[in-house]
């Protein structure tokens, strides 16, 4: 439903890639990103972040403090791919997915979940930039 959205930025997308100069070795850069960065990720924002707030208030609380953290970093980096409304609009996406990755590991009381989904996720978004690049 939001492939508009991609084929209106296709060309500030290919440039925010061609920039960080991975193009030549993408598929190695999808694979670091979707595996070791969402493991990076979900350490911070889940285990130290959520966790540590979860210690000192309510779990709700935590959740949407820690989901706000979490969405407030990624609206940053959308906002290099896409016109401000639509990075906090995704960034608010982004906020709902790492809010159910924190009720996740509090449930599990383990990372290996979210860490799975984060993963799926990046995938797909790395898949996206790699139809884009070719």
């Amino acid at each position: 439903p939001l492939s508009f959205l991609i084929d209106e930025n296709r060309d500030q997308i290919a440039k925010m890639i061609k920039g960080l100069g991975v193009v030549e070795h993408f598929l190695l850069f999808a694979f670091f990103l979707s595996i070791i960065h969402s493991a990076l990720e979900e350490f911070f924002w889940r285990w130290f972040v959520f966790g540590q707030l979860r210690k000192v208030m309510a779990i709700p609380a935590a959740c949407v403090l820690a989901a706000i953290g979490f969405a407030s970093h990624h609206i940053v980096i959308l906002s290099q791919f896409f016109p401000l409304e639509w990075a906090f609009g995704l960034g608010a996406c982004v906020g709902i997915g790492g809010a159910v990755w924190s009720l996740m590991y509090q449930k599990h009381n383990s990372l290996v979940g979210a860490w799975i989904s984060h993963m799926i996720v990046d995938f797909g978004i790395m898949w996206i930039g790699w139809e884009i690049l070719n």
